[in-house]
């Protein structure tokens, strides 16, 4: 089983309309005998969730199988499941929250028809059914949740190289600084140590591309070579209204796993 855990605190309030809660797991090199059945489409890289502009939908993401193809599939004998808590306050014991669990299956490999479950104990509180690979999604009948499942692009824009060669240099123990974005201060001080990145270009780029011709040119270390990584993740995309999600209160707490 594979679980990767994300919290939204107070996704009633205005604060979180501008905040992604995420947890990120891009190819760890986990053995493939350790996933559901042996089959890394139950491998979860991400899980995203944030509020819609109008404070009135949960949108969750769950990212699985890092280096997907086109011809890539969901697994259809394990369930992909967002587990969520509501709460009046935070933190309260778990048995005094409000838990919901959202579950989708593929009814098989071929067609790849998603059904998703929003369930709380016993009781189903929505249903979703149907071909959900058109990037448009399909809906409930009652309209509260919608679902897209398929093939999307994962990119990793980001300055690796010159990151490493910044934290391994002297300058970061003589008074380097950092600003809240963890982006060295000073360009002046710090230009010349992002220039040695070995992918030719100081600037972040997206290392889950193909690989381009002078990527690596004069580079011979291999941790920090763009091995075009095929970049691509298999996603479940869902919208749901959060009167379904809510009814222990205005804190909810997601998390995601895929199991039998």
């Amino acid at each position: 089983m594979r679980n990767t855990w994300i919290r939204a605190v107070g996704i009633l309030t205005a604060v979180v309309l501008s905040t992604t809660a995420k947890g990120a797991d891009h190819g760890d090199g986990t053995p493939a005998n350790l996933f559901v059945g042996g089959d890394t489409s139950t491998d979860i890289t991400d899980i995203f969730v944030w509020m819609s502009p109008d404070s009135m939908k949960v949108k969750l993401v769950m990212d699985v199988a890092p280096g997907a193809m086109a011809n890539t599939k969901f697994s259809n004998v394990v369930k992909y499941v967002f587990h969520t808590s509501s709460m009046a306050a935070f933190p309260l014991a778990p048995q005094t929250q409000m838990h919901v669990d959202i579950i989708c299956t593929f009814d098989s490999a071929a067609t790849q028809h998603i059904n998703c479950w929003v369930v709380q104990g016993t009781t189903v509180l929505d249903f979703v059914t149907g071909d959900a690979s058109n990037t448009a999604g399909i809906t409930s009948v009652n309209g509260k949740v919608k679902v897209f499942a398929g093939l999307r692009d994962d990119p990793f824009f980001f300055n690796l190289a010159g990151f490493k060669k910044t934290t391994q240099s002297a300058a970061r123990a003589t008074g380097l600084t950092f600003d809240g974005h963890g982006c060295p201060a000073g360009a002046a001080a710090v230009a010349p140590l992002l220039n040695k990145d070995c992918t030719g270009a100081a600037a972040g780029k997206d290392f889950f591309a193909p690989r381009a011709a002078n990527d690596n040119a004069g580079c011979t270390d291999p941790t920090i070579q763009n091995h075009g990584l095929t970049g691509n993740v298999l996603a479940i995309a869902l919208l749901v209204d959060k009167s379904l999600l809510n009814q222990g209160g205005p804190i909810v707490s997601v998390w995601g796993a895929t199991t039998h």
